[in-house]
């Protein structure tokens, strides 16, 4: 190589992040076709992506934990589960029962049962149920690209209360506020694993997992089993480009 030419690493599958998502598929394509040179970007300093686990202190003074993102597992998320055992990590089957408080910087939003909205009036129960509608409505979909999901919610509803609500909902999906993200990314979110509409009609009674450590413990686990050798951390992506040959991915430090 001279000095002209751009550092670089070549590969045969090269995935962008190292949360869930692309562990699980270096872990299933690595079980399948291990001679493949595969190499994971991650533009944060760990694994895990969204997944965090945040250590706290109870009035107390008893320590608890709280895990952002994902907290339960559905009894219909058979892959997981499978995924689960096969890395041999232990999880607890629990049901939803009791209240729920939702809070939003720190202030109470609503206190309901589980499976109800009685947190809201019948109005805004109407709003709520015409917003949902609006997500699955694809000449919506169409249009939000360029706009954060936060700018979708002002649009489309007026009730602070919903607007809270829904607010509160996405924090606890993605870890981050809803002017985070993009609207366009959360919608496919919606559609694909229907985390908005299940945040707000769990029935009591519900059956559900948890992991018994932390749900990071999983991600951390498939990093060990896929080696964490080809696990590129504080590399984020700057650009992708498509040839009929290769993929090229540059990178702040490197190009692939």
């Amino acid at each position: 190589m001279t000095d002209s030419e751009e550092p670089h690493i070549d590969a045969d599958v090269i995935i962008i992040g190292a949360g869930l998502a692309g562990l699980t598929a270096a872990y299933k394509i690595l079980s399948r076709e291990p001679s493949l040179n595969v190499i994971i970007l991650e533009s944060s300093k760990d694994v895990g992506g969204r997944y965090r686990t945040i250590q706290m202190v109870t009035k107390n003074k008893r320590r608890s934990s709280f895990e952002v993102a994902s907290q339960w597992i559905n009894t219909d998320q058979h892959d997981l589960l499978e995924l689960l055992e096969e890395l041999e990590i232990p999880f607890v089957s629990t049901v939803i029962q009791g209240s729920v408080i939702k809070e939003w910087n720190g202030t109470e939003v609503c206190k309901h049962r589980l499976g109800m909205l009685s947190g809201l009036t019948l109005s805004e129960q109407l709003e709520l149920a015409h917003f949902l509608v609006k997500t699955w409505d694809r000449a919506t979909i169409r249009n939000l690209a360029s706009i954060t999901f936060q700018e979708f919610i002002d649009q489309n509803l007026s009730s602070d209360n919903v607007k809270c609500f829904i607010e509160y909902v996405v924090l606890i999906n993605c870890a981050v506020p809803p002017d985070k993200i993009s609207a366009f990314f959360y919608i496919f979110y919606c559609i694909s694993n229907r985390s908005l509409v299940d945040q707000m009609v769990s029935e009591k009674g519900t059956n559900r997992y948890r992991i018994k450590q932390t749900h990071k413990n999983l991600c951390e686990k498939l990093a060990e089993k896929i080696d964490p050798t080809i696990i590129f951390l504080g590399e984020p992506v700057l650009k992708i480009g498509v040839s009929k040959k290769f993929v090229k991915v540059v990178t702040i430090y490197d190009c692939l």
